[in-house]
């Protein structure tokens, strides 16, 4: 509001200034008051703070009052409960309110069983491929679109969490993968997805893994495929993870030496190979299988690989 501005107002305006103090000329509104050009104003927010030597001190037209709305009590008790309203539901996974530098938008309780699925899909691809990352691709098909972003970043956080061993969250997760050199590529058509599917292809110098995740009625997160073979496992809680030739036995000795180190068996899923008589397990586990039955259980003529796997975090 300069001098020219102020010209323009009616005798009966009254200015009102409770924003940035830079935004009025004060020596231009103490010239107009002066002059009853316009006939009053109230501010809060002054060019300088405190507004020692202002023109506008003593004019009997104005009125000036400190900055200090969020300093009364009931605004500190508001804050206050804002604060821990947020603080909960970041703890809680259930909303992401005011974050700062959040790569994405969006309604975050309808978007919250795909960053789930995303991260579980991720963090079970990153648990179950041995060596250093060298390349992600992942791909998204059949939910909404603009989620697309929401469930890259929760992928990524998935993957990272069991690389750095500490937590990952959509804030720094893209950094940390910068750091680290890692590019993620979207592939469509990277699995033979159906509706709603995530899908991530980890490669570690030759090795690599391929990990399809499902959302079953847009709610329940499932694992439906692993590599070629196709399964449907619950991604949750701790897990035993194996590949082991499909032959006779096999089963029931990794589920007898489970029961023998104490662990009990919740869910057990496998899918098969006949052309190469190999058979993928994904076993949800009561507890997590301790080092030396997993360390057993490798040393089986049957069993190929054999990886303890915790998901769950989200």
């Amino acid at each position: 509001m300069s001098k020219d501005n102020l010209a323009l107002m009616k005798k009966s305006a009254l200015l009102v200034n409770c924003a940035r103090g830079d935004l009025v000329d004060e020596q231009a509104l103490a010239a107009a008051l002066s002059k009853k050009q316009i006939a009053g104003a109230a501010l809060d927010v002054f060019q300088n703070e405190p507004p020692k030597g202002s023109p506008l001190l003593g004019l009997p037209n104005v009125v000036l009052t400190p900055h200090l709305a969020a300093s009364t009590s009931e605004a500190q008790a508001e804050v206050a409960r804002q604060i821990a309203r947020q603080v909960i539901g970041v703890l809680s996974g259930e909303r992401y309110e005011n974050v700062l530098n959040m790569p994405f938008t969006g309604p975050f309780s309808e978007m919250k069983p795909y960053l789930k699925l995303a991260a579980r899909v991720g963090s079970l691809s990153a648990q179950i491929l041995d060596g250093r990352l060298t390349r992600i691709e992942w791909d998204y098909a059949g939910g909404p679109e603009e989620y697309k972003e929401a469930v890259r970043t929760a992928l990524l956080r998935g993957i990272l969490e069991p690389v750095f061993g500490r937590e990952v969250n959509y804030v720094n997760a893209q950094r940390l993968a910068d750091d680290r050199g890692l590019k993620l590529s979207r592939v469509e058509h990277l699995a033979d997805a159906a509706h709603n599917t995530i899908s991530c292809r980890l490669v570690a110098g030759r090795k690599s893994r391929l990990v399809v995740g499902a959302l079953v009625a847009r709610e329940w997160p499932r694992i439906v495929q692993i590599d070629g073979y196709r399964l449907d496992a619950d991604p949750s809680g701790d897990l035993l993870f194996t590949v082991s030739r499909d032959v006779p036995g096999v089963i029931g000795k990794i589920g007898t030496l489970l029961g023998k180190a104490g662990v009990n068996i919740g869910e057990w899923r496998l899918g098969r190979d006949t052309s190469n008589k190999l058979a993928v397990t994904l076993i949800n586990l009561d507890s997590t299988i301790p080092p030396k039955a997993l360390a057993a259980l490798r040393k089986m003529p049957a069993v190929v690989e054999a990886q303890a796997v915790r998901l769950g975090h989200e």
